[in-house]
């Protein structure tokens, strides 16, 4: 007989719940420091979207939770901006001109619980990612999820050095 502490929830409200109450902080990892492969400066620390992605996901399956996206494209212009490189011998910056597609996406996440058929949603997002490449797609729409993931949970990310406890329901260190 399932007791209280290891009763599935029920319905989409509670399983959603559940989720939230499970991860409050996501520390930032460590070794995710981007560095300018050119300039060798480091840029900025963040946790990485496929560490949310997989954490959340393992509690979606164990509830029984799909999430349905939906796209739609809100522009896609071909941005140019200048930047500034060492060129041969010369000890002066050159002035450069970047090209980089800049895709601006609005995701629609709807929650399914596939126990009952009940939905939640459409929750929307706006999204964006640059690049030189396709990837810019391919960014706006992983930033879109990362981010609907932290928010829609309350999900803060920290300095592992800001957080020193930062940990999920089972006190493993996220990172």
């Amino acid at each position: 007989m399932p007791t209280k502490e290891n009763a599935m929830p029920a319905g989409i409200w509670q399983k959603l719940l559940a989720i939230q109450k499970k991860f409050k902080t996501f520390a930032i990892s460590e070794n995710s420091d981007k560095t300018d492969p050119k300039t060798g400066k480091a840029s900025y620390k963040y946790t990485p979207g496929r560490e949310i992605q997989e954490k959340i996901r393992a509690e979606m399956d164990s509830l029984d939770l799909m999430l349905v996206p939906e796209y739609r494209l809100i522009e896609c212009p071909l941005i140019d901006y200048p930047v500034y490189r060492l060129i041969g011998g010369n000890p002066q910056p050159v002035p450069l001109t970047k090209k980089e597609i800049h895709f601006v996406v609005e995701a629609k996440y709807t929650w399914i619980d596939v126990d009952s058929g009940e939905h939640a949603g459409p929750f929307t997002v706006v999204a964006s990612g640059a690049n030189g490449t396709d990837k810019s797609s391919g960014s706006a729409l992983a930033m879109a999820e990362r981010y609907f993931f932290l928010k829609f949970f309350h999900i803060s990310t920290r300095e592992a050095s800001e957080e020193p406890d930062a940990h999920d329901s089972d006190n493993l260190p996220m990172m």
